[in-house]
């Protein structure tokens, strides 16, 4: 089985989301734009749009280019703007960084196991000291500072932080640490602010994720030889299921899509179905 982090994280998260979202291939449909519950993810897409802006100007795309493609597809000017904003901050601030990977796709095989873990990092750097870095960018609203520092701690904590480093070393990288960059739009009387986070984990931390990830694919593997999937699994509602409330709990079978539901696009190729 491969595995990135946010199924990992979902998993543990809610299982029964996990069944709907990764076995079913759900996703909600998108909010038509203009409504109030647009609104909801518009951050996701400013996120998205940061992204392919970013991802445009280390490949050298005219930025024009970029634009139009995000417009055609489907991005609205309010979080294509915000957007510019922030990858414009970013660009000047770190302008003369050493970067060693970038959008680089990773696998990394677990000892004496059949899983793997796989994801997309965003940055590999090399800092003046020679020090090799993994880099995560996280756009977000204007937030206070005791905001931020909250939030920051909590990416920190966080899965992708033993995920991404695995995935470095596997690309031949011996990073020895992570850090977040959480880059926050500004607010009427302020710019676009940038804040950064850095944290680790000791090999001996990594070598023991490996084995949490490794029980958790063995046990995703169970679940679904011996209780199905057709039948719901356990739940543990949380803060981030508002998007599945609606079928959390329902019966599936082939062919059967839920209202307000559609086929889930995969954006990790190494994820794809063969």
């Amino acid at each position: 089985m491969k595995i990135d982090a946010t199924r990992y994280t979902m998993f543990w998260q809610n299982p029964e989301k996990y069944r709907l979202r990764e076995v079913w291939k759900l996703a909600p449909k998108e909010p038509k734009p203009g409504t109030f519950a647009s609104l909801l993810t518009y951050g996701r897409r400013r996120g998205t749009c940061f992204h392919e802006l970013m991802d445009g100007a280390y490949r050298k795309v005219d930025p024009l280019v970029t634009l139009q493609e995000l417009r055609d597809g489907g991005f609205g000017e309010k979080e294509i703007k915000a957007a510019q904003e922030m990858a414009a901050a970013v660009q000047e601030r770190y302008k003369d960084e050493e970067v060693l990977a970038h959008e680089v796709l990773f696998e990394s095989p677990i000892p004496n196991s059949p899983h793997s873990l796989v994801g997309r990092i965003d940055r590999i750097i090399r800092l003046d000291s020679g020090e090799v870095r993994v880099k995560d960018y996280k756009t977000s609203k204007h937030r206070t500072k005791t905001d931020t520092a909250y939030r920051g701690s909590e990416y920190c904590r966080g899965h992708q932080v033993p995920f991404y480093l695995l995935g470095a070393r596997a690309l031949g990288f011996e990073a020895q640490g992570f850090t977040y960059t959480l880059v926050s739009s500004g607010s009427n009387s302020t710019g676009v602010s940038i804040s950064e986070f850095p944290t680790s984990r000791s090999s001996l931390q990594l070598r023991a994720f490996e084995r949490d990830v490794h029980v958790t694919c063995e046990l995703i593997g169970f679940m679904k030889e011996r209780f199905g999937v057709e039948k719901p699994w356990p739940q543990l509602p949380g803060r981030f299921d508002s998007d599945y409330a609606s079928i959390l709990g329902c019966n599936m079978y082939d062919e059967y899509l839920p209202d307000g539901y559609e086929p889930k696009k995969e954006h990790l190729v190494l994820m794809e179905a063969k």
